[in-house]
């Protein structure tokens, strides 16, 4: 899957993945402004792929682009609609979805279906923590 990618070929190194629409709403940007830590902190590559439906996308795309020319052989980015392999799914060790409003989307549930790790939304954690306050405040 590396190679179809134009990616490093290397066993060695964690495939972070994100497929979806580049928008405020599935939190692109967030991923576009970690790129660079992850890229250079972790032994890892990143495909990101999907169209870009808003300024978040375009944002996003801006701030990638430069990153794949000095991260040739680690990130691969397709701003546009792209056909995903299916076997894309099989390979990824993470599934990068930073989603705004959903806590749980079909993404995840394709990706977990082939046991890749999907680090739960930023949705997620606010219920959680504000779950949390209200029980320890008795507003629950």
């Amino acid at each position: 899957m590396q190679a179809r990618f134009g990616l490093e070929q290397n066993p060695d190194l964690m495939l972070m993945v994100f497929v979806g629409r580049w928008s405020h709403q599935k939190g692109i940007d967030l991923i576009a402004d970690v790129a660079e830590w992850l890229l250079t902190t972790h032994k890892c590559q990143m495909v990101v792929v999907g169209p870009i439906v808003d300024n978040h996308g375009t944002y996003a795309l801006n701030k990638l682009k430069p990153l794949q020319a000095r991260f040739s052989s680690h990130l691969f980015v397709q701003g546009r609609f792209f056909r995903v392999p299916m076997e894309l799914h099989a390979a990824t060790d993470i599934c990068l979805m930073p989603s705004r409003d959903e806590p749980f989307g079909c993404a995840h549930w394709v990706h977990l279906s082939r046991a890749t790790v999907s680090p739960p939304s930023a949705t997620v954690f606010r219920k959680k923590i504000k779950s949390r306050h209200l029980a320890s405040t008795g507003d629950a």
